[in-house]
């Protein structure tokens, strides 16, 4: 309940007269990057008037669509999307997306990606797993 309340208030704030009011909504959603942002984003993007908030609501869609849009396609172009960028909302965004993690289990994951299988005594001691 909480989330469908935050994300309505979002809307509201991105689309607020306000200017002051839409750049502090762009500057939360940056500050805590969500999946329930992109829909309220990318909705008020072609209703924004003022050129630079439009530019920064543009990027912001782009850097939540990296991490969050179901669509795999729609990621993939979202991160082809920055060439050469270097900017470190852009990094800090595709970290999470290239980070992994070591998980010692006793059957075949369903549910997660495997970067690489390691194999007990010839990738890893058995102490380490």
């Amino acid at each position: 309940m909480r989330g469908l309340i935050a994300s309505s208030l979002v809307a509201f704030a991105l689309s607020d007269p306000d200017r002051s009011k839409r750049a502090a909504a762009l500057d939360s959603i940056a500050k805590d990057p969500n999946a329930a942002s992109l829909v309220p984003l990318r909705a008020s993007i072609d209703t924004e008037t003022d050129p630079q908030l439009q530019a920064r609501k543009h990027r912001l869609e782009r850097l939540l669509t990296l991490r969050f849009d179901a669509d795999k396609t729609a990621r993939i172009a979202a991160i082809e999307s920055f060439g050469a960028d270097l900017g470190i909302d852009l990094r800090g965004a595709l970290s999470p997306l290239v980070a992994t993690t070591q998980l010692a289990l006793d059957s075949d994951p369903t549910t997660q990606t495997i970067a690489r299988r390691l194999i007990v005594g010839k990738d890893i001691s058995p102490a380490a797993a």
